[in-house]
Protein backbone atom coordinates (compact mmCIF):
# COMPACT_ATOMS: atom_id res chain seq x y z
CA UNK A 1 0.00 0.00 0.00
CA UNK A 2 1.05 3.31 -1.02
CA UNK A 3 0.46 5.70 1.80
CA UNK A 4 0.76 9.55 1.49
CA UNK A 5 1.54 10.58 5.20
CA UNK A 6 1.25 14.55 7.03
CA UNK A 7 4.04 16.07 8.01
CA UNK A 8 3.66 18.81 10.92
CA UNK A 9 2.91 22.07 10.10
CA UNK A 10 5.76 23.94 11.47
CA UNK A 11 5.00 27.48 12.80
CA UNK A 12 6.74 30.50 13.10
CA UNK A 13 7.04 33.17 15.38
CA UNK A 14 7.02 36.46 13.28
CA UNK A 15 5.30 38.64 15.66
CA UNK A 16 4.46 38.13 19.06
CA UNK A 17 0.64 39.09 18.24
CA UNK A 18 0.61 37.03 16.04
CA UNK A 19 2.40 34.37 17.84
CA UNK A 20 -0.33 34.89 20.99
CA UNK A 21 -3.37 34.98 18.76
CA UNK A 22 -2.79 31.60 17.32
CA UNK A 23 -1.78 30.41 20.66
CA UNK A 24 -4.96 31.21 22.18
CA UNK A 25 -7.12 30.02 18.98
CA UNK A 26 -5.32 27.00 19.46
CA UNK A 27 -5.80 26.60 23.42
CA UNK A 28 -9.80 27.64 22.82
CA UNK A 29 -10.47 24.05 21.09
CA UNK A 30 -7.70 21.55 22.55
CA UNK A 31 -10.95 18.73 21.89
CA UNK A 32 -10.90 19.49 18.27
CA UNK A 33 -13.54 18.10 16.10
CA UNK A 34 -14.09 16.83 12.90
CA UNK A 35 -16.10 20.17 11.51
CA UNK A 36 -13.29 22.39 12.84
CA UNK A 37 -10.60 20.52 10.92
CA UNK A 38 -12.87 20.36 7.43
CA UNK A 39 -11.51 23.90 7.22
CA UNK A 40 -8.10 22.88 7.28
CA UNK A 41 -5.82 22.04 5.19
CA UNK A 42 -5.31 17.92 5.31
CA UNK A 43 -1.17 17.77 5.85
CA UNK A 44 -2.02 19.86 9.00
CA UNK A 45 -4.94 18.40 9.47
CA UNK A 46 -4.38 14.97 12.03
CA UNK A 47 -1.07 16.51 13.27
CA UNK A 48 -2.98 18.93 15.10
CA UNK A 49 -5.18 16.12 16.16
CA UNK A 50 -3.10 13.63 17.26
CA UNK A 51 -1.17 16.46 19.26
CA UNK A 52 -3.94 17.61 20.87
CA UNK A 53 -5.49 14.14 21.94
CA UNK A 54 -2.01 12.03 21.99
CA UNK A 55 -1.51 8.35 22.00
CA UNK A 56 0.40 7.97 25.66
CA UNK A 57 -2.53 5.91 26.72
CA UNK A 58 -2.77 3.45 23.85
CA UNK A 59 0.54 2.01 23.32
CA UNK A 60 1.92 -1.29 24.60
CA UNK A 61 5.75 -1.82 25.09
CA UNK A 62 7.20 -4.63 22.93
CA UNK A 63 10.25 -6.36 24.59
CA UNK A 64 12.84 -6.94 22.31
CA UNK A 65 12.45 -10.35 22.46
CA UNK A 66 9.28 -10.30 20.61
CA UNK A 67 8.54 -9.63 17.25
CA UNK A 68 7.63 -6.01 16.07
CA UNK A 69 5.43 -5.77 13.03
CA UNK A 70 1.88 -4.34 12.14
CA UNK A 71 0.02 -6.90 12.76
CA UNK A 72 -1.43 -8.79 9.44
CA UNK A 73 -0.12 -5.99 6.86
CA UNK A 74 -1.85 -6.25 3.46
CA UNK A 75 0.14 -8.28 1.16
CA UNK A 76 1.18 -6.57 -2.07
CA UNK A 77 -0.86 -6.41 -5.07
CA UNK A 78 -0.57 -9.89 -7.64
CA UNK A 79 0.35 -8.67 -10.86
CA UNK A 80 -3.42 -10.50 -12.04
CA UNK A 81 -4.86 -7.96 -9.25
CA UNK A 82 -5.97 -3.88 -9.72
CA UNK A 83 -5.37 -1.81 -7.32
CA UNK A 84 -7.57 1.54 -7.08
CA UNK A 85 -6.00 4.28 -4.83
CA UNK A 86 -7.84 7.82 -3.98
CA UNK A 87 -7.42 10.62 -1.13
CA UNK A 88 -10.74 11.96 0.25
CA UNK A 89 -11.67 15.25 -1.23
CA UNK A 90 -13.65 18.57 0.70
CA UNK A 91 -17.32 17.89 1.23
CA UNK A 92 -17.14 13.98 -0.11
CA UNK A 93 -19.18 11.16 1.35
CA UNK A 94 -16.89 8.04 1.47
CA UNK A 95 -19.54 6.43 -1.28
CA UNK A 96 -18.37 9.22 -3.37
CA UNK A 97 -14.60 8.89 -3.19
CA UNK A 98 -15.00 5.25 -4.04
CA UNK A 99 -17.53 5.41 -6.94
CA UNK A 100 -14.98 8.42 -7.98
CA UNK A 101 -11.82 5.49 -7.81
CA UNK A 102 -14.04 3.35 -9.89
CA UNK A 103 -14.86 0.71 -7.03
CA UNK A 104 -17.84 -1.64 -9.00
CA UNK A 105 -21.39 -0.45 -8.12
CA UNK A 106 -22.54 -3.78 -7.13
CA UNK A 107 -19.23 -3.87 -4.06
CA UNK A 108 -20.01 -0.72 -2.50
CA UNK A 109 -23.02 -1.98 0.01
CA UNK A 110 -20.70 -5.03 1.14
CA UNK A 111 -17.58 -2.48 1.48
CA UNK A 112 -19.27 0.43 2.79
CA UNK A 113 -21.20 -2.12 5.65
CA UNK A 114 -17.42 -3.49 6.28
CA UNK A 115 -15.89 -0.37 6.76
CA UNK A 116 -19.00 1.00 8.80
CA UNK A 117 -18.18 -1.05 11.56
CA UNK A 118 -15.18 0.04 12.72
CA UNK A 119 -15.41 3.72 11.00
CA UNK A 120 -17.46 6.64 11.89
CA UNK A 121 -18.77 8.05 8.48
CA UNK A 122 -19.64 11.39 10.71
CA UNK A 123 -15.78 12.01 11.18
CA UNK A 124 -14.21 11.75 7.77
CA UNK A 125 -11.80 14.00 6.84
CA UNK A 126 -10.40 15.37 3.84
CA UNK A 127 -6.91 13.72 3.14
CA UNK A 128 -8.07 10.75 4.40
CA UNK A 129 -6.74 7.57 1.80
CA UNK A 130 -8.35 4.41 0.80
CA UNK A 131 -7.08 1.28 -0.91
CA UNK A 132 -9.02 -1.13 -2.49
CA UNK A 133 -7.87 -4.48 -4.47
CA UNK A 134 -9.80 -6.16 -7.04
CA UNK A 135 -8.79 -9.77 -7.90
CA UNK A 136 -9.08 -10.67 -12.02
CA UNK A 137 -12.49 -10.89 -11.87
CA UNK A 138 -13.18 -8.02 -10.62
CA UNK A 139 -14.11 -9.12 -6.67
CA UNK A 140 -13.35 -7.35 -3.72
CA UNK A 141 -10.10 -8.97 -2.37
CA UNK A 142 -8.97 -6.26 0.48
CA UNK A 143 -9.45 -2.60 1.34
CA UNK A 144 -7.44 -0.39 3.45
CA UNK A 145 -8.81 2.69 4.79
CA UNK A 146 -6.11 5.39 6.64
CA UNK A 147 -6.95 8.08 8.99
CA UNK A 148 -3.54 9.69 9.61
CA UNK A 149 -0.65 7.60 10.97
CA UNK A 150 -2.19 5.81 13.82
CA UNK A 151 -5.89 5.04 12.82
CA UNK A 152 -6.07 2.09 9.74
CA UNK A 153 -8.57 0.19 9.26
CA UNK A 154 -8.02 -3.27 7.21
CA UNK A 155 -10.98 -4.64 5.50
CA UNK A 156 -10.03 -8.77 4.25
CA UNK A 157 -12.41 -11.20 2.38
CA UNK A 158 -13.24 -14.20 4.95
CA UNK A 159 -15.35 -17.15 5.06
CA UNK A 160 -18.73 -15.31 6.09
CA UNK A 161 -17.61 -12.51 3.27
CA UNK A 162 -15.71 -9.18 4.26
CA UNK A 163 -14.15 -9.03 7.70
CA UNK A 164 -12.81 -5.22 9.09
CA UNK A 165 -10.38 -4.54 12.13
CA UNK A 166 -8.31 -1.58 13.26
CA UNK A 167 -4.51 -2.75 13.07
CA UNK A 168 -1.93 -2.04 15.57
CA UNK A 169 0.77 0.45 14.83
CA UNK A 170 4.36 0.02 15.32
CA UNK A 171 5.58 3.25 16.72
CA UNK A 172 9.21 4.40 17.89
CA UNK A 173 9.63 6.61 21.18
CA UNK A 174 12.96 8.96 21.03
CA UNK A 175 13.58 10.27 24.43
CA UNK A 176 15.24 13.83 23.81
CA UNK A 177 16.89 16.33 25.67
CA UNK A 178 15.51 20.19 24.68
CA UNK A 179 17.61 22.74 26.37
CA UNK A 180 16.61 26.69 25.92
CA UNK A 181 16.81 30.00 27.10
CA UNK A 182 13.41 32.28 27.67
CA UNK A 183 13.91 35.32 25.95
CA UNK A 184 10.50 36.08 24.87
CA UNK A 185 7.95 34.31 26.24
CA UNK A 186 7.23 29.84 26.96
CA UNK A 187 5.46 29.79 23.59
CA UNK A 188 7.82 31.17 21.35
CA UNK A 189 11.21 29.04 23.58
CA UNK A 190 9.49 26.18 21.79
CA UNK A 191 7.70 27.09 18.56
CA UNK A 192 11.00 28.65 17.50
CA UNK A 193 12.52 25.41 17.75
CA UNK A 194 10.21 24.11 15.44
CA UNK A 195 8.25 21.83 18.38
CA UNK A 196 4.15 22.01 18.86
CA UNK A 197 2.06 23.97 20.34
CA UNK A 198 0.91 20.58 22.15
CA UNK A 199 4.17 20.55 23.95
CA UNK A 200 3.78 23.80 25.07
CA UNK A 201 0.18 23.07 26.58
CA UNK A 202 1.78 20.04 28.60
CA UNK A 203 4.84 22.17 29.97
CA UNK A 204 2.10 24.54 31.27
CA UNK A 205 -0.23 21.75 32.74
CA UNK A 206 2.77 20.72 34.39
CA UNK A 207 3.75 23.52 36.22
CA UNK A 208 0.42 25.52 36.40
CA UNK A 209 0.22 25.43 40.16
CA UNK A 210 3.85 26.74 40.32
CA UNK A 211 4.62 29.37 37.58
CA UNK A 212 2.43 32.26 35.91
CA UNK A 213 3.60 31.97 32.92
CA UNK A 214 2.52 35.68 32.06
CA UNK A 215 4.04 37.16 35.28
CA UNK A 216 6.99 35.33 36.50
CA UNK A 217 9.25 34.50 33.67
CA UNK A 218 12.09 36.95 32.10
CA UNK A 219 14.41 37.18 29.21
CA UNK A 220 17.38 34.90 30.31
CA UNK A 221 15.84 32.25 32.43
CA UNK A 222 16.80 28.59 31.37
CA UNK A 223 15.05 25.64 30.83
CA UNK A 224 15.96 21.68 30.29
CA UNK A 225 12.92 19.36 29.72
CA UNK A 226 13.23 15.44 28.72
CA UNK A 227 10.10 14.41 26.82
CA UNK A 228 9.52 11.26 24.65
CA UNK A 229 8.56 11.88 20.96
CA UNK A 230 6.59 9.42 19.25
CA UNK A 231 7.50 8.51 15.41
CA UNK A 232 6.19 6.44 12.78
CA UNK A 233 8.82 5.53 10.08
CA UNK A 234 10.31 9.06 11.04
CA UNK A 235 7.14 11.08 11.01
CA UNK A 236 6.32 12.79 13.86
CA UNK A 237 2.81 12.20 15.53
CA UNK A 238 2.76 12.61 18.89
CA UNK A 239 4.26 13.75 22.47
CA UNK A 240 4.41 11.26 24.78
CA UNK A 241 5.10 12.31 28.14
CA UNK A 242 7.20 14.60 29.98
CA UNK A 243 9.79 12.70 31.99
CA UNK A 244 11.86 15.63 33.39
CA UNK A 245 11.61 19.32 33.54
CA UNK A 246 14.05 22.11 34.77
CA UNK A 247 13.03 25.92 34.79
CA UNK A 248 16.25 28.23 36.11
CA UNK A 249 14.15 31.36 37.01
CA UNK A 250 15.62 34.91 37.96
CA UNK A 251 15.04 33.92 41.56
CA UNK A 252 14.40 30.37 41.76
CA UNK A 253 14.25 27.02 40.50
CA UNK A 254 11.44 24.65 39.53
CA UNK A 255 11.95 20.76 39.32
CA UNK A 256 9.18 18.18 38.01
CA UNK A 257 9.86 14.34 37.55
CA UNK A 258 7.24 12.07 36.24
CA UNK A 259 6.72 8.73 39.17
CA UNK A 260 4.84 6.08 38.92
CA UNK A 261 3.86 4.91 42.28
CA UNK A 262 1.58 2.29 43.84
CA UNK A 263 0.64 3.26 47.12
CA UNK A 264 0.03 7.36 45.88
CA UNK A 265 -1.33 8.76 42.28
CA UNK A 266 1.49 8.95 40.20
CA UNK A 267 2.45 12.22 38.59
CA UNK A 268 5.11 15.11 38.74
CA UNK A 269 7.14 15.61 42.04
CA UNK A 270 9.87 18.34 43.02
CA UNK A 271 13.19 16.88 43.90
CA UNK A 272 12.17 16.63 46.88
CA UNK A 273 9.55 14.28 46.16
CA UNK A 274 6.56 17.21 46.57
CA UNK A 275 3.72 16.77 44.32
CA UNK A 276 4.16 19.12 42.13
CA UNK A 277 0.01 20.04 41.52
CA UNK A 278 -1.37 21.96 44.33
CA UNK A 279 -4.86 22.68 45.28
CA UNK A 280 -4.92 25.77 42.76
CA UNK A 281 -3.73 26.87 39.78
CA UNK A 282 -1.29 30.39 40.02
CA UNK A 283 -3.24 31.56 37.52
CA UNK A 284 -7.25 30.75 35.47
CA UNK A 285 -4.99 31.81 32.13
CA UNK A 286 -1.76 29.64 32.73
CA UNK A 287 -0.36 31.75 29.32
CA UNK A 288 -0.54 34.47 26.91
CA UNK A 289 -2.02 36.92 29.53
CA UNK A 290 -0.81 39.91 31.21
CA UNK A 291 -1.66 41.40 34.93
CA UNK A 292 -2.75 44.92 34.19
CA UNK A 293 -4.16 45.49 37.79
CA UNK A 294 -3.22 43.84 40.83
CA UNK A 295 -4.36 43.08 44.76
CA UNK A 296 -5.40 46.42 45.76
CA UNK A 297 -7.66 48.05 48.68
CA UNK A 298 -7.41 51.42 47.69
CA UNK A 299 -7.27 51.41 43.58
CA UNK A 300 -8.69 54.69 40.82
CA UNK A 301 -11.79 52.83 39.63
CA UNK A 302 -10.55 53.42 35.42
CA UNK A 303 -14.29 53.96 34.79
CA UNK A 304 -16.19 55.32 38.15
CA UNK A 305 -13.21 57.23 38.69
CA UNK A 306 -13.28 56.55 42.49
CA UNK A 307 -11.31 55.27 44.64
CA UNK A 308 -12.05 52.04 45.66
CA UNK A 309 -11.03 48.46 47.00
CA UNK A 310 -9.81 46.04 43.91
CA UNK A 311 -9.86 42.52 45.82
CA UNK A 312 -8.65 40.63 42.92
CA UNK A 313 -6.23 41.20 39.82
CA UNK A 314 -6.79 41.87 36.19
CA UNK A 315 -5.16 39.77 33.28
CA UNK A 316 -5.61 40.83 29.94
CA UNK A 317 -5.97 38.20 27.27
CA UNK A 318 -7.32 38.67 23.44
CA UNK A 319 -11.36 38.03 23.65
CA UNK A 320 -12.23 33.91 23.78
CA UNK A 321 -9.13 32.87 25.66
CA UNK A 322 -10.30 30.35 27.50
CA UNK A 323 -10.44 30.23 31.12
CA UNK A 324 -9.62 27.90 33.58
CA UNK A 325 -11.24 26.46 37.00
CA UNK A 326 -8.10 27.26 39.09
CA UNK A 327 -9.47 24.51 41.68
CA UNK A 328 -12.14 21.69 42.08
CA UNK A 329 -15.10 22.44 43.00
CA UNK A 330 -19.12 23.19 42.43
CA UNK A 331 -20.40 26.49 40.46
CA UNK A 332 -21.83 28.71 43.13
CA UNK A 333 -23.27 31.37 40.73
CA UNK A 334 -23.42 31.43 36.81
CA UNK A 335 -24.86 34.68 35.14
CA UNK A 336 -24.68 37.84 35.22
CA UNK A 337 -23.55 40.24 38.12
CA UNK A 338 -23.56 43.82 37.63
CA UNK A 339 -20.37 45.63 36.75
CA UNK A 340 -18.64 42.09 36.88
CA UNK A 341 -20.49 41.01 33.82
CA UNK A 342 -20.90 37.45 32.61
CA UNK A 343 -19.38 35.88 35.98
CA UNK A 344 -18.77 32.49 37.85
CA UNK A 345 -18.23 32.25 41.01
CA UNK A 346 -16.73 28.35 42.46
CA UNK A 347 -17.16 27.10 45.66
CA UNK A 348 -14.29 24.75 46.52
CA UNK A 349 -13.65 22.42 49.68
CA UNK A 350 -11.98 23.95 52.30
CA UNK A 351 -13.87 27.30 52.73
CA UNK A 352 -12.59 28.75 49.57
CA UNK A 353 -14.04 30.50 46.39
CA UNK A 354 -12.90 31.78 43.32
CA UNK A 355 -14.51 34.82 41.43
CA UNK A 356 -14.08 34.98 37.26
CA UNK A 357 -15.39 38.06 35.92
CA UNK A 358 -15.99 39.91 32.80
CA UNK A 359 -16.57 36.97 30.65
CA UNK A 360 -17.68 37.02 27.18
CA UNK A 361 -19.95 33.95 27.35
CA UNK A 362 -19.48 30.40 29.73
CA UNK A 363 -18.31 26.67 28.35
CA UNK A 364 -20.95 24.04 27.10
CA UNK A 365 -23.01 22.06 29.92
CA UNK A 366 -21.92 24.70 32.87
CA UNK A 367 -25.14 25.88 35.54
CA UNK A 368 -25.29 26.05 39.27
CA UNK A 369 -24.30 23.16 41.12
CA UNK A 370 -22.04 22.06 38.03
CA UNK A 371 -19.05 20.17 39.40
CA UNK A 372 -15.72 21.47 37.95
CA UNK A 373 -12.08 19.97 37.74
CA UNK A 374 -9.04 21.96 38.18
CA UNK A 375 -7.80 23.28 34.54
CA UNK A 376 -11.41 22.49 33.00
CA UNK A 377 -12.34 25.55 30.75
CA UNK A 378 -15.37 27.20 32.37
CA UNK A 379 -15.68 30.54 30.10
CA UNK A 380 -13.49 32.85 28.20
CA UNK A 381 -12.34 36.17 28.45
CA UNK A 382 -14.24 38.93 27.62
CA UNK A 383 -15.65 42.61 28.35
CA UNK A 384 -18.71 42.71 29.64
CA UNK A 385 -20.11 44.49 32.95
CA UNK A 386 -17.63 47.64 33.44
CA UNK A 387 -14.90 46.96 31.37
CA UNK A 388 -12.30 49.24 29.38
CA UNK A 389 -11.26 46.16 27.33
CA UNK A 390 -10.81 41.93 27.08
CA UNK A 391 -9.71 40.70 30.84
CA UNK A 392 -10.19 38.41 33.43
CA UNK A 393 -11.14 39.68 37.02
CA UNK A 394 -9.95 37.08 39.33
CA UNK A 395 -10.49 36.81 42.63
CA UNK A 396 -9.77 34.54 45.73
CA UNK A 397 -11.36 34.14 48.76
CA UNK A 398 -10.53 31.77 51.67
CA UNK A 399 -13.23 31.78 54.71
CA UNK A 400 -14.82 34.71 53.40
CA UNK A 401 -11.77 36.70 52.84
CA UNK A 402 -10.40 38.26 49.61
CA UNK A 403 -6.61 37.85 49.20
CA UNK A 404 -3.94 38.51 46.95
CA UNK A 405 -4.08 35.04 44.82
CA UNK A 406 -0.70 35.68 43.19
CA UNK A 407 1.05 35.89 47.05
CA UNK A 408 -0.72 32.29 48.02
CA UNK A 409 1.85 29.40 48.49
CA UNK A 410 -0.12 26.35 48.21
CA UNK A 411 0.49 23.06 49.94
CA UNK A 412 0.98 20.23 47.73
CA UNK A 413 -1.53 17.71 47.23
CA UNK A 414 0.60 14.31 47.43
CA UNK A 415 4.31 14.40 49.09
CA UNK A 416 5.93 10.96 48.85
CA UNK A 417 7.93 9.64 52.02
CA UNK A 418 9.89 6.72 53.50
CA UNK A 419 10.53 3.84 51.21
CA UNK A 420 8.40 5.38 48.19
CA UNK A 421 10.80 8.73 48.86
CA UNK A 422 13.53 6.51 48.26
CA UNK A 423 12.45 4.35 44.80
CA UNK A 424 11.77 8.30 44.09
CA UNK A 425 15.48 9.98 44.27
CA UNK A 426 16.75 6.69 43.31
CA UNK A 427 14.84 6.80 39.62
CA UNK A 428 14.99 10.97 39.79
CA UNK A 429 19.25 10.90 40.09
CA UNK A 430 19.75 10.07 36.51
CA UNK A 431 17.18 12.23 35.04
CA UNK A 432 18.60 14.70 37.23
CA UNK A 433 21.83 13.90 35.81
CA UNK A 434 20.55 14.34 32.15
CA UNK A 435 19.47 18.02 33.27
CA UNK A 436 22.78 18.91 34.57
CA UNK A 437 24.42 17.98 31.67
CA UNK A 438 21.77 19.86 29.60
CA UNK A 439 23.84 21.05 26.12
CA UNK A 440 22.39 20.88 22.65
CA UNK A 441 18.84 19.42 22.12
CA UNK A 442 19.55 15.34 21.15
CA UNK A 443 18.23 11.68 21.43
CA UNK A 444 18.93 10.22 24.51
CA UNK A 445 16.95 7.33 24.19
CA UNK A 446 15.24 4.96 21.27
CA UNK A 447 12.06 2.36 22.87
CA UNK A 448 9.94 0.52 20.31
CA UNK A 449 6.02 0.85 20.85
CA UNK A 450 2.70 -0.77 19.93
CA UNK A 451 0.02 1.74 19.09
CA UNK A 452 -3.12 -0.41 20.20
CA UNK A 453 -6.77 0.63 18.79
CA UNK A 454 -8.17 -1.27 21.20
CA UNK A 455 -7.55 0.69 24.46
CA UNK A 456 -5.13 -1.00 25.98
CA UNK A 457 -3.11 1.36 28.10
CA UNK A 458 0.83 1.83 28.74
CA UNK A 459 2.95 -0.27 30.54
CA UNK A 460 5.55 1.50 33.33
CA UNK A 461 8.48 2.63 31.50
Amino acid sequence: MKTKLPWPHLLTLNLIFLGLTALFLAFLDRAITSSDLADSEPQAVEQTRLQATGPEMLLKRVPPSEPFEMAEPADAAAEDETVLEGVLKRGETLTTALRRIQVPEGLLPELLDALGDNLDMRKLKPGDTVEVVLGPEGDLQRCTYQSGPLDIIAVSRCENGLEAKKLEVPLESRTVLLSGTLDSSLFAAFVDRGESTALVFKVADLFASRIDFNTEIQPGDRFHLIVEKLYREDLFVAYGKILAARFTLYDRTLEGYHYLSDTVESGYFDDRGQGIGASFLRSPIPFGGRVTSGFSYSRKHPILDTVRPHLGVDLAAPSGTPVMASGNGKIDFIGRNGGFGKQIVINHPGGYRTHYGHLSGFAKGLAKGSAVRQGQTIGYVGSTGLSTGPHLDYRFQENGRFKDPFAINFPPMVVLRGEELERFQAERMALAQLLDDGGEDRVVEVRNFLYRPDGETIEPL
